[in-house]
């Protein structure tokens, strides 16, 4: 099923103060999963702010969020927590593994969150993390990994629930070039034998310039590149 996000007008501001910082002033932006898109923007222009909304983490001031024609904008956290389980896979720029679990059991969260039997999670989650060559360290828990090896865990747990979309916050910055450039080039080849949509908020070009669509968040509007 080809499931389609739309944004309209949509507006975020913080209170500082007595005032309040408008971070996003009327952003409209529309995506069907199998795109892939970049956000680009310097620190502090609303990337992130941008995508929390997009994946139902956070709300608007004002706007609309409509996933598949139906007003999401201000749903109910138990409506949202369903859709994010359901739609989307999220990686974000420090992998927020849970410390105390193993890298296998780390990726078979979403799909025991989805009530798949613990067998049938184990197995997904096994041929994955073998998929990219993690298969020696499934046992391994995050103090036991480096820093490309947790963020690949970190990406196969998006992308075990083969998700409509991927929502993806600088998902290497925290690399070095090298270990970005493998760990990045990993993640494109898992997304596209699943097919996924793709939202990315970068910084580097280079990435950004993979994706079919690059948009740059500029005074708080977003403009194609």
């Amino acid at each position: 099923m080809t499931m389609k996000i739309e944004i309209k007008d949509l507006r975020k501001g913080f209170k500082k103060g007595d005032q309040v910082i408008e971070v996003l002033k009327g952003v409209d932006l529309s995506i069907e999963s199998g795109e892939t898109v970049a956000i680009t923007g310097p620190s502090g222009s609303g990337k992130t702010t941008l995508l929390q909304i997009i994946g139902l983490l956070d709300s608007p001031s004002s706007g609309l969020v409509s996933i598949n024609g139906q007003d999401e904008t201000f749903s109910k956290e138990r409506r949202k927590s369903s859709l994010r389980n359901q739609y989307f896979g999220f990686i974000y720029q420090f992998h927020h593994l849970i410390p105390e679990f193993t890298a296998l059991e780390n990726v078979m969260m979403p799909l025991l969150v989805r009530n798949l039997s613990i067998a049938k999670s184990r197995s997904k989650s096994e041929r994955l993390l073998e998929s990219i060559g993690m298969h020696h360290r499934l046992n391994h828990k995050p103090h036991e990994l480096s820093g490309g090896e947790c963020q690949r865990v970190a990406i196969a747990r998006a992308l075990v629930t083969k998700p409509q979309f991927i929502l993806a916050d600088e998902p290497t910055g925290n690399l070095d070039p090298n270990a970005s450039r493998t760990v990045f080039n990993q993640f494109i080849e898992l997304r596209d034998t699943i097919e996924s949509g793709l939202i990315l908020v970068t910084h580097d070009q280079a990435l950004s310039e993979k994706m079919s669509k690059v948009y740059q968040i500029d005074g708080g509007l977003l403009i194609r590149k």
